[in-house]
């Protein structure tokens, strides 16, 4: 899965990204900076996610190291996956990284719309990278000493965490804050956990407030019609999630292996936060899948994605703080055929079929032919249909007929020509490839 990183092109929003840092003046340092400045004041206030578009998308040659931005964030949700295991969950370095692939695997496999949550940088970091940044500030708050300077930063990592999205703000918030309630109640220290849940309220704040969200506002699309139709995509994903295979083994693997581990960590002293793990998973998955939807009234599948992601880390704790309750579902041998099931589930998935699919064409080659089509000249350029190996790749180009539809406009700036619109699959007559496209007489 990660191979196929290689073929992948900037796609839809990259494109204005890339645009915008681009031709925007001053230092490679200041740009992304005022660029995120001004977006905060007319579009978003997501500013920790434009500042990281606009800092690795301006400052890079797209069309040669794309995929390695791709490969950098799939690389760091890794570590912050396996890290968790290791120093909030206390498991040893050989089993946290046994663990974190096996959970990354079943995740990359499991995902319905890989090309939008791993092979599409600007989607990527703006969801499935929350997951990554808040894994690593929770796993951050367990190994830092309770001092002034320690807290001081984490509170300002907390505060740059929020920012990426008004859905990991209120995540963050809403988990800082009912560590603090168990803490608090058990009769346990809770400065700490207080001190967090302030910087987080004020890290949704700054982000929920944004000028730019109230700019953006205007162009929202939710209505009766949008809530039923992400209660329709909340029934479709619990049932995929539910039935889904890996899934299933990978909870069942899970719980043969988790048996091993006796010694009780700082999650297990309190049954308050057992019980609170379960709770959490239900409602971030609710508040993730449901709201987007919602809000824009149509599909999101980075959100389904990120709501996936989080189901799957919340039965992956579930399992382990309950994992003394579970004896009775160990027996020998089950280990062996779990971990074989599992194995073949992985192979045989729609993901990695289609990976092997995409390998069976030469990078290189593939590489060849995409820069070649984003490197056409105008005035007006017509892009025609490609047909991919794999429906993991991405063939880059643009999707409206219109010119001046704003995806066209991106990425006839980022080619330096004046207009671009694909070229209709289907009867054609030999003129289409020179003719303007207002003169295109493509079905």
């Amino acid at each position: 899965m990660w191979l196929v990183a290689l073929y992948q092109f900037p796609m839809a929003d990259d494109f204005c990204r890339i645009v915008e840092a681009r031709s925007a003046a001053g230092s490679i340092w200041f740009r992304p900076i005022s660029l995120t400045v001004h977006t905060y004041l007319t579009w978003s206030g997501r500013w920790t996610t434009f500042l990281v578009h606009f800092l690795v998308l301006g400052n890079l040659d797209t069309l040669k190291y794309y995929p390695f931005a791709l490969l950098m964030l799939a690389a760091l949700q890794l570590l912050a996956i396996v890290g968790f295991f290791r120093y909030v969950l206390e498991l040893s370095l050989a089993s946290s990284w046994l663990a974190g692939t096996i959970f990354y695997a079943v995740l990359v496999t499991a995902m319905r719309s890989t090309i939008e949550n791993l092979y599409w940088f600007t989607g990527a970091v703006e969801y499935q990278f929350t997951f990554t940044t808040a894994l690593a500030l929770f796993t951050w708050v367990r190994l830092a000493p309770d001092k002034p300077l320690s807290n001081a930063l984490l509170c300002l990592a907390t505060i740059a965490v929020c920012g990426q999205h008004e859905l990991a703000a209120i995540s963050v918030l809403g988990i800082t804050a009912c560590l603090w309630a168990v803490n608090r109640a058990s009769g346990q220290a809770n400065r700490r956990y207080l001190l967090f849940t302030a910087a987080s309220a004020a890290g949704l704040a700054m982000t929920v407030l944004a000028r730019g969200n109230f700019v953006r506002a205007g162009e929202a699309h939710a209505s009766l019609a949008s809530v039923i139709l992400a209660g329709n995509e909340l029934e479709k994903s619990l049932r995929y999630f539910a039935s889904d295979p890996r899934v299933i083994l990978s909870a069942f693997l899970w719980t043969q292996f988790v048996l091993d581990f006796k010694r009780k960590t700082i999650i297990d002293l309190s049954p308050a936060l057992q019980r609170l793990v379960p709770f959490l998973t239900i409602g971030l998955f609710l508040l993730i899948a449901v709201v987007p939807p919602a809000s824009v009234g149509m599909q999101v599948n980075r959100a389904t994605g990120l709501a996936l992601t989080i189901l799957l880390w919340g039965t992956t704790l579930s399992i382990f703080v309950f994992r003394f309750q579970l004896a009775a579902c160990a027996a020998p041998g089950l280990r062996t055929v779990a971990t074989v099931a599992l194995a073949c589930s992985l192979i045989s998935s729609t993901n990695v079929q289609q990976a092997r699919a995409a390998l069976s064409v030469s990078p290189r080659l593939w590489r060849q032919r995409m820069v070649t089509r984003l490197s056409a000249k105008g005035p007006d350029v017509l892009l025609p249909p490609v047909q991919s190996p794999s429906t993991l790749l991405n063939a880059p180009g643009v999707w409206a007929a219109e010119p001046n539809s704003w995806l066209n406009i991106c990425v006839a700036n980022f080619m330096n020509v004046r207009s671009v619109v694909p070229m209709a699959a289907g009867p054609c007559d030999a003129g289409c490839a020179v003719k303007a496209p207002s003169e295109v007489p493509c079905k």
